[in-house]
């Protein structure tokens, strides 16, 4: 499934809550594609919201094998690889 963000609200934490159960939903079903085109994001609480805490639940390779990124704005790739390896630090921690 593809899911083409700039057609959802992208802004805020709340933004990204909703894209997260987007997600969920389809979890089991096939692998998800996000689309970030056209899209400059730059909002932690989004990103975290919507990717970073699957990072919290389950292993990396899981979340990468189910979540896959395109056409992501560099920097918003930088801030969401930075968000998913303090979740993964922190998943870690609470093994």
């Amino acid at each position: 499934m593809r899911i083409y963000v700039k057609e959802l609200p992208h802004i805020s934490r709340d933004d990204g809550e909703h894209l997260h159960q987007i997600i969920e939903d389809h979890w089991d079903n096939e692998q998800l594609v996000l689309d970030f085109d056209g899209v400059i994001i730059a909002s932690i609480g989004f990103l975290d919201e919507a990717i970073g805490l699957f990072a919290l639940d389950f292993p990396l390779e899981v979340v990468k094998e189910r979540i896959l990124i395109e056409n992501i704005n560099e920097n918003d790739r930088k801030l969401l690889n930075m968000i998913v390896s303090l979740r993964v630090e922190g998943r870690n921690a609470n093994i």
